[in-house]
């Protein structure tokens, strides 16, 4: 796995599929190397970085150092998370155009969330939540037949969804929110238009997409079982975890008891002795890296995170409900630290359904989409994914008692800056306007806001 270009390892920890850690060489270390060469240097990096920080370099923008703690979501194979992690540190080498990447120091937690090995370990692998050397291969044909099966006879309820979000894509974006009246921009209500040209190209391919999109469907519900398994396993408790050699806990449970040791105070951030200096910790969950986050504030609510970040979270509105909000309860203003803060991340509607991925031969829509039509089974409104605008719009209230803590925030895909899909968030470019934003641009943290980047 390891190649030239390969990150410092202060900014990683690599993750296996079973919640294990791994070196670059896609082996398991040995207690002595995992503490000392991989939890040992993320410690040190942020060691120097807090040291060296110097707020004069950010005159207005940045007083108080920031790390940053990244949790990717699905589709992420280690490969390309050890990319995402280069892009973000090639970014901050451009200090003007992104002034808050630049300033904050990134740990990238690099959980296995490739689409192949999910799909092979639903077919060969893991049986009642173990990987199972025998029974898994001798069953793997029977479990590939009745996937298959499950995409014949379930191939209505397919379609059914398919037209449904088809219909939903088609549409130009109309304003339908009920603004709150402290927003920072009003959208006039707009006649709701046809998009014809999303409708043309989609009845173009359609029967390629009728045929497609009962395997999605099945297959890709299997898939994403596993790899909900794998974001379950990185903070796996002991016990909990697949038994391999030294290691009785998930990896980035480990991780962060060590992280925890430093932050014993909150917003600061102790070098040792009686030294402690400021940081500031922003938590951020892209995707299905929300279920990380999630798993991380029930865990460690004792450690105190400035800001959360939902970036189009996979994750459902009941699972934010029983995570995230007790943890803001527990982290009011006091005369030591601000409050924590909640911030939700989604495209606009239109984008979200209507997303089109080349070469545009199977469904459209983002993967909050898929997950809900056809991944999750929905008994609730709640089991709806939290970072889609459609659900919050109909689904969701912020409690009464978060005043300040909680912002929604929804792009409405009109600005030239605006991200208009799903992997948009995942971006260098777009994460730093993410972090630019403040109160400032949301006046209260109250109601559903649709918003624009910040000009700045």
């Amino acid at each position: 796995m390891r190649t030239a270009s390969c990150p410092p390892q202060r900014h990683y920890l690599l993750v296996h599929a079973d919640g294990y850690p791994l070196t670059t060489e896609g082996r398991l270390p040995d207690r002595e190397t995992f503490e000392r060469e991989q939890v040992g240097a993320i410690v040190a990096g942020i060691d120097d970085y807090v040291k060296g920080y110097d707020p004069h370099e950010w005159p207005g923008k940045r007083p108080r150092p920031q790390l940053v703690l990244f949790i990717h979501g699905g589709l992420s194979p280690h490969a390309k998370g050890l990319a995402r992690v280069q892009d973000f540190l090639d970014a901050q080498k451009d200090r003007r155009a992104n002034p808050e990447v630049a300033a904050s120091h990134f740990v990238f937690l690099n959980w296995d969330s490739d689409l192949w090995g999910s799909l092979v370990d639903d077919l060969c692998c893991i049986r009642q939540g173990d990987r199972s050397q025998l029974v898994g291969p001798l069953t793997a044909p029977f479990v590939g037949l009745a996937r298959a099966a499950e995409a014949v006879f379930l191939a209505p309820r397919a379609w059914y969804f398919q037209t449904q979000n088809a219909v939903d894509g088609f549409r130009e974006e109309a304003e339908r929110d009920q603004c709150n009246p402290l927003s920072v921009r009003r959208v006039e209500d707009e006649e709701e238009r046809l998009n014809v040209p999303a409708a043309a190209s989609f009845f173009a391919f359609y029967p390629l997409r009728l045929l497609s999109v009962p395997f999605i469907q099945s297959f890709g519900t299997s898939a994403w079982e596993m790899m909900k398994r794998r974001a379950a396993l990185v903070f796996a408790r002991e016990k909990a975890l697949p038994p391999r050699d030294w290691v009785k806990e998930g990896a980035g449970r480990l991780l962060v008891t060590a992280l925890r040791e430093r932050l014993r105070t909150s917003g600061a951030w102790w070098l040792g002795g009686t030294e402690q200096r400021d940081l500031d910790v922003v938590l951020v969950g892209f995707s299905m890296g929300a279920f990380v986050v999630n798993r991380l504030l029930q865990e460690f609510p004792e450690i105190h995170f400035a800001r959360i970040f939902y970036l189009g979270a996979a994750s459902s509105i009941g699972d934010f409900e029983a995570s995230v909000l007790p943890y803001l309860r527990q982290h009011r203003e006091t005369r030591e630290v601000k409050a924590a803060q909640f911030w939700s991340f989604s495209i606009a509607e239109a984008d979200e359904a209507g997303q089109i991925d080349p070469p545009d031969v199977y469904e459209r829509g983002s993967l909050l989409v898929w997950i809900d039509n056809y991944f999750e089974r929905i008994n609730a409104p709640t089991q709806r994914t939290f970072g889609r605008w459609r659900n919050l719009r109909l689904h969701f209230k912020t409690p009464e008692g978060f005043q300040g803590q909680i912002f929604l925030v929804k792009f409405d895909g009109r600005g030239w800056r605006d991200p208009s899909k799903h992997g948009d968030f995942d971006e260098p470019k777009t994460f730093d306007r993410l972090l630019r934003m403040r109160e400032a641009d949301c006046p209260e943290g109250r109601g559903l806001m649709p918003l624009r980047f910040p000009r700045r």
